[in-house]
């Protein structure tokens, strides 16, 4: 209890800073020493007449308080919020301020007014201090529960971070013993000059560890009493300086000057002022010498005892202070092999030149061979010489061995969720032990043990009843070495690998005495590959052989270094060679495991190997013993769609090569099923054709038993599976493809009458029910069988036969076509002329099943149709529908679905003129007066010509009735007495001619959309 008490008062000791402390004791002095000038100052602002009241400030003030008390709490223990010191200090301020005062308020003759509302006891002034401290008792209580009652459960820890661990305890290495003896070194070395200790390991093998845990037994355990000592500095003369030192962080080499100054300056100020001062000067003078390109110089004289500078004499001074104060500076430097040349250059001139200060002890973490190599490289040194000089101590740390990064690599996995997998732990422990599991290949330190760790971590559950273990673990390691080669894999799988015989798995191309074709092409540079000599069994491989050919640059082709070759070759062995035994249908070779690793998907709605056999549980049954209709799994394709796996069931057929014939079969029909339902399902039609004669081609490849294909489809898909209509939309396909589909094995002739049949029967199914005008479904039908084998005359007369004068009104709708962008142009589909050889038998079809039961309605159509017909069906009419709800109930959900506008339409009306006169209406068509005012068009329909003029909405009944008919006759006809005449709207609207000269006479014979009468 008490060691838990000692933790909790050094946690608000190292939490409330001495500036914070200084700043709370300064504001209590400073309260006191003004305290008469803020007593006048509360007495003349803040202070209130002793009767006032109002109720309503009174219950807001209440409501306000209440609020804020509430979202206090709420926040600190339910959101836990954490404030901040600054809040926490002014909380308690104004607190101890108000109580003060409150205390004092009989000699200062103060009166804190009371609430009126509800009778309650409580002061103004409470109304602040009430949220205030519930926010301070809050924060308090969660503080010290926390600190002293809460049990820390810690949840499983899935992934490892690279953190650096600090605590020794923690430590699976064996890195005590180098820890003890590093830690003794640097608590009992005094030098009058600085000593470096190289601290050398390969990359990723806990460097960054073994100085967090050294740096943690440096720092004192010390008691309660001491550690208070120590807060104020009475007390710490005997712990070094430790300075964690991160070069890297640094973007300009002049800035690693000037940052370990910096923090050397920081350490120094607790204990000499001045010295801190001249840390800075010092650090000033070596950063401008840096940029005017003297560095050397100033090097040599800090180094020459005979040369006194001013910057030498600054370093002297600086070790006569150091010497005076008695703290010994241990400076650990981190990462060194995450520079470039010139900055670890620039870190090594620091430690041996420029902070060569007296008992300072240097410790740098580095991979040393390739600090070496980095400075080769710009022939900064010739060898390791160089480096060997600047540090007195190297510690070595070898390379871990495999056996213990695999106990690692293991307990990392067994600490993460996977552990609660069935088995995992017995699985894990026999894929590491397999002999080709390349887990000692590519797991060379800590860092690759804690990244493959996590991938599989992630990675894993997703497959973990798919895959094997060993071939997963193989995978990733591949995946992670070589991420580019992933996708030339996969887009070139059918010729880096090839199916086996059963059509099942891949496997890597063996060499053949008369294999001359490569597995790539290149015509780039020549340059000779690696030779792999390793592991001889490889040149069995068509792979091996191309990878060392001399006219490959295979480094250019597959992005791989020369070093790397031979382990990008054992992969591919280990994952689809011989090396590989297939045990169970979990193996990486199939192709349907290998497919979902390449497409690095790891999602929910990945279709499990397992729900895809489940699929096939009764495909090996015959189909007769299923009963009829057949025990189909159409409530687990149902499921499959709940759960949007459908699209993976899709990608997993394409991959089906199975030769097993019921196995086929049963695929033609779930994707009979899935044709069937392919709106409901949300389904590529496409794709599922595509993967239904992918599957017929197959069946028909396998037809060993000597049994008719076609009748198997007819009997078992088409009639027990299909709808009618979709039956007919398949035949349709199937005709289409016919060079390619073989028409599925069924003769030419039946399949034709088969299809002629099924129209008729489709047909009479549409006239016992009443016809849906949205449902075109019957014109999807005659387009897809329209073609089949002559018999497009019989299906039209089939298709005419359908109508009669109950459903007329629907085959006018549908036959009704929109003007684009329009809601108020028509003409008639083409369709119509397909059927009906042309759109004037049509209108004559209409017009022959006009009755008294539907003339209302037809008639409208009548009138559309007619005028299209007067413009030999090349304009779109402006009409307006009056009495058909069909049309009307069409053009609104037209207009709503592709939110279409009347554009330009909707500000016109066209207007047709008859007459029997062909001179006069061909002298208004070329008048030019008339040409630039209006648009116009004659047409002859029936020995009579028309006239259509196009009007603007807004002149409409003026220029129709009065001024078009007047400029027309005087343009065209000067000598008539065309002032005479009685123009008036109603004549003209009501069809009287308005001019007659003996039989000659022009009349309007159409308004569209209509103009009312007055």
């Amino acid at each position: 209890m008490f060691e838990k008490f000692e933790n909790f008062v050094e946690i608000i000791f190292s939490s409330f800073s001495r500036k914070r402390m200084f700043f709370l004791i300064a504001v209590i002095f400073l309260f006191f020493a003004y305290q008469s000038k803020i007593e006048n100052f509360i007495e003349l602002n803040l202070l209130i007449n002793r009767d006032f009241s109002n109720t309503w400030l009174d219950i807001l003030l209440l409501l306000t308080s209440f609020y804020f008390s509430i979202f206090f709490f709420y926040k600190i223990f339910k959101d836990r919020y954490v404030p901040s010191y600054n809040e926490i200090i002014l909380s308690i301020l104004f607190i101890f301020y108000c109580f003060y005062y409150l205390l004092k308020t009989s000699t200062l003759d103060w009166e804190f007014t009371s609430s009126k509302v509800f009778n309650m006891p409580f002061k103004y002034i409470h109304f602040i201090l009430i949220p205030l401290i519930v926010f301070i008792i809050s924060f308090s209580f969660r503080f010290l529960y926390d600190s002293f009652f809460l049990s820390k459960i810690k949840a499983p820890v899935n992934f490892s971070n690279d953190s650096a661990i600090d605590d020794i305890n923690e430590d699976e290495l064996d890195y005590d013993t180098i820890v003890n003896k590093l830690t003794d070194v640097l608590k009992n070395h005094n030098s009058e000059k600085s000593f470096t200790i190289g601290l050398v390991g390969p990359w990723g093998n806990g460097k960054s560890s073994i100085i967090k845990m050294v740096s943690s037994q440096l720092k004192p355990k010390i008691s309660f009493f001491k550690m208070m000592f120590n807060y104020l500095k009475f007390a710490d003369k005997d712990n070094p300086i430790i300075i964690n030192f991160l070069p890297y962080l640094n973007h300009k080499e002049e800035d690693i000057i000037s940052e370990f100054f910096t923090s050397l300056s920081k350490e120094l100020s607790y204990f000499n002022g001045k010295l801190a001062n001249q840390i800075l000067e010092y650090s000033k003078r070596l950063t401008n010498i840096y940029k005017e390109n003297q560095l050397v110089e100033f090097f040599e004289n800090v180094a020459s005892k005979s040369i006194e500078t001013p910057s030498k004499n600054l370093y002297d001074d600086i070790n006569i202070r150091l010497g005076e104060i008695g703290k010994k500076i241990i400076v650990f430097v981190d990462d060194l092999d995450r520079l470039s040349d010139s900055e670890i250059l620039e870190v090594l001139k620091l430690i041996r030149n420029t902070a060569d200060f007296n008992n300072t002890i240097f410790v740098v973490a580095m991979d040393k061979d390739y600090v070496v190599s980095r400075l080769k490289v710009n022939n900064e040194i010739l060898d390791s010489k160089f480096i060997d000089k600047f540090f007195q101590l190297e510690i070595l740390l070898p390379e871990l061995e495999t056996k213990t990064l695999g106990e690692y690599f293991i307990k990392l996995l067994l600490k993460s969720d996977l552990a609660s997998i069935s088995n995992f732990e017995d699985r894990l422990n026999f894929a590491l032990k397999n002999k080709y599991n390349l887990f000692d290949l590519y797991v060379k330190n800590l860092r690759d043990a804690k990244r493959i760790a996590n991938q599989i971590i992630f990675e894993y559950p997703f497959f973990e009843s798919e895959l094997d273990l060993k071939d997963f673990m193989n995978f990733t390691y591949f995946k992670l070495k070589f991420p580019k080669l992933i996708k030339i894999l996969n887009d070139n799988r059918n010729t880096l690998l090839k199916i086996d015989k059963t059509g099942q798995f891949y496997q890597l191309p063996m060499v053949k005495p008369s294999d001359k074709k490569k597995l790539f092409n290149t015509n780039q540079s020549k340059e000779t590959v690696i030779i792999i000599d390793k592991f001889q069994s490889l040149d069995k491989y068509k792979i091996y052989e191309e990878l060392k050919a001399e006219d490959l640059t295979v480094r250019d082709f597959i992005n791989v270094q020369k070093d790397d070759l031979d382990l990008l070759l054992k992969t591919l062995a280990c994952l689809f060679g011989e090396e590989n035994e297939i045990e169970n249908n979990h193996s990486i070779k199939f192709e349907n495991n290998f497919r979902k690793l390449m497409q690095q998907k790891f999602l929910t709605t990945d279709l499990l190997e397992s729900e895809y056999q489940l699929l096939f549980q009764n495909a090996d049954l015959p189909l007769n013993d299923l009963g009829t209709p057949y025990n189909l799994p159409y409530d687990l394709i149902n499921v499959l769609f709940e759960q949007h796996k459908l699209t993976e069931l899709l990608k997993r057929f394409d991959y089906f090569n199975s030769n097993s014939i019921p196995h086929v079969k049963w695929s033609i029909l779930i994707l009979g099923i899935l044709y069937e339902k392919r709106v409901d399902y949300q389904l590529n039609e496409i794709e599922v054709l595509r993967l239904l004669h992918s599957f017929v081609d197959k069946r028909i490849e396998l037809n060993a038993d000597n049994k008719g294909v076609g009748t198997w489809l007819l009997n078992n898909m088409f009639e027990e599976i299909l709808s009618l209509e979709n039956k007919l939309l398949l035949y349709g396909e199937i005709w289409h493809r016919r060079k390619d589909s073989h028409l599925w094995d069924i003769k030419r002739e039946y399949f034709v009458s088969l299809t002629l049949e099924a129209f008729k029967e489709y047909v009479a199914q549409f006239k016992e029910q009443k016809i849906n005008v949205d449902n075109y479904s019957i014109y999807n039908v005659y387009h897809s069988i329209k073609l089949v084998g002559g018999i497009e005359n019989e299906i039209k007369q089939i298709f005419i036969s359908l109508w009669n004068d109950e459903n007329i009104e629907v085959l006018c709708v549908q036959m009704t076509q929109f003007a684009p962008f329009s809601g108020s142009g028509f003409t008639i589909s083409d369709f119509a002329s397909e059927i009906f050889q042309n759109k004037l038998n049509f209108i004559n079809f209409v017009e022959g099943l006009r009755t008294e039961r539907n003339n209302i309605s037809i008639i409208q159509f009548l009138m559309l149709f007619n005028l299209c017909a007067i413009t030999d069906f090349s304009k779109y009419i402006l009409f307006k529908f009056r009495d058909d709800s069909m049309m009307i109930a069409r053009v609104t959900k037209e207009l709503e679905k592709n939110k279409l506008k009347k554009i330009n339409d909707a500000e016109k009306i066209q207007v047709f003129f008859e007459s029997n006169d062909e001179e006069i209406i061909n002298k208004i068509i070329v008048n030019e007066s008339l040409k630039s005012k209006y648009e116009m068009s004659a047409f002859l329909f029936k020995e009579k010509h028309y006239l259509l003029v196009v009007f603007d909405e807004v002149n409409a009944r003026h220029n129709i009735g009065l001024v078009f008919p007047q400029e027309m006759l005087r343009n065209v006809i000067p000598n008539t007495s065309w002032d005479q005449k009685p123009f008036t709207l109603s004549n003209v609207l009501n069809k009287k001619p308005f001019y007659i000269s003996g039989e000659k006479y022009i009349e309007v014979f159409s308004i569209q959309p209509p103009i009312p009468i007055a």
